[in-house]
């Protein structure tokens, strides 16, 4: 896992200009939600609006939660859709997501047909952030590293910070996700944090092995991730 650092006034544009590169190459390339990374998002439907660079990544979503879609405010789609992809003329196709209404075996269909996609296309980029007990998507602490894509239970810390997304308390307690196992398929894989409420979060990624009850920890053992921060999450103050 390489390590990069900039500052906060920085990190939205770097972070953006790593995705606007990776939306202009043929391949697959996975975005979450959240927070973090949402000035990037927005950075880059403004430089979309601008510049008109050619669109020629297919985009898959990373989770939702279970029961909602892109109509319900504070779902994954509603974020992104409202961020970065009703910014984009993308082709039919071109943005795969999870249909998290469904249920039974139709939701457990969805993760059949979002691994065959990811079998036969695989991700060139995925960019994730991290939870604060280290999860990854919504594959939660004890998700196997070799999952795929599969429907999770959700952890009583996930769903209480969930709620700051929703405009009215709302029950959350599946989600359907990526699994580790595809994360860590990706060529390339960014996990960006910004804001000192990430910093205990990510001394604990920095200095704790891989474990399966530490999800975020699978991703020192892939060649070739990233672990973007700004300086409000890393100084030797607070990390050493």
């Amino acid at each position: 896992m390489e390590l990069a650092i900039c500052s906060q006034q920085q990190f939205s544009r770097v972070l953006g200009d790593a995705i606007i590169d990776a939306l202009q190459q043929e391949g697959t390339v996975c975005l979450a939600s959240g927070d973090t990374p949402q000035r990037a998002y927005q950075y880059v439907a403004a430089e979309y609006q601008r510049r008109r660079f050619p669109l020629r990544a297919t985009l898959v979503g990373l989770d939702e939660w279970v029961g909602l879609g892109q109509q319900d405010e504070g779902s994954c789609q509603y974020a992104m859709h409202h961020d970065l992809y009703q910014h984009l003329a993308l082709r039919p196709g071109q943005l795969q997501q999870f249909d998290a209404t469904h249920t039974g075996e139709a939701l457990e269909h969805e993760c059949h047909r979002i691994n065959q996609l990811l079998a036969e296309r695989p991700l060139r980029l995925t960019l994730l952030g991290i939870g604060q007990n280290g999860h990854l998507g919504l594959n939660e602490p004890g998700s196997a590293f070799n999952s795929l894509a599969h429907i999770s239970n959700l952890s009583e810390t996930t769903i209480r910070v969930a709620q700051k997304y929703f405009p009215t308390a709302t029950r959350l307690h599946q989600g359907i996700t990526l699994g580790i196992g595809n994360i860590l398929a990706s060529e390339h894989i960014i996990i960006a944090a910004s804001g000192a409420h990430k910093r205990n979060i990510v001394q604990r990624l920095l200095f704790t092995p891989p474990n399966e009850n530490f999800p975020a920890t699978s991703l020192k053992q892939h060649a070739n991730t990233i672990l973007l921060l700004d300086d409000a999450v890393f100084n030797v103050e607070s990390i050493l």
